[in-house]
């Protein structure tokens, strides 16, 4: 359904957010097909043909995306987003204006933009019963 978009429109960046289910192995998820459309567009005729980078974000283990879309030619980069350190947490809240003394443990850039916010979600506490 895409085809006629992106032949009319070469040279572009095709960006796919929380792309996890066109991304994941074929060995995991029954995504062939879509699997088999972003090799054509990162590596195949189609994609050689009118230049498309692929630019993908993920939320899931890179040992689960397809083997073939981390090959040579086909992934250029890649890069993970681990949590800020807390010095490299502090200097973020400071610029934005949040009290650096509050940051105490290494945070995700979302913890720390959304760090005023309640969203009323706390993670569960481990209880456990019996001896440990």
């Amino acid at each position: 359904d895409m085809l006629p978009l992106l032949t009319d429109n070469k040279n572009i960046i095709l960006v796919l957010e929380d792309a996890e289910k066109a991304l994941v192995s074929r060995e995991i998820a029954e995504n062939s097909a879509i699997v088999s459309t972003i090799l054509n567009l990162t590596d195949g005729f189609i994609g050689q043909a009118l230049n498309i980078t692929v630019i993908a974000t993920f939320n899931t283990a890179k040992e689960q995306i397809d083997e073939a879309l981390l090959r040579k030619g086909r992934l250029r980069m890649s890069y993970e987003f681990n949590k800020l350190s807390v010095e490299d947490g502090k200097a973020l809240a400071e610029s934005l204006n949040i009290d650096p003394k509050k940051i105490k443990e290494e945070m995700s850039l979302a913890d720390i933009y959304n760090f005023e916010d309640n969203t009323g979600y706390e993670k569960p506490v481990e209880r456990s019963v019996g001896f440990r």
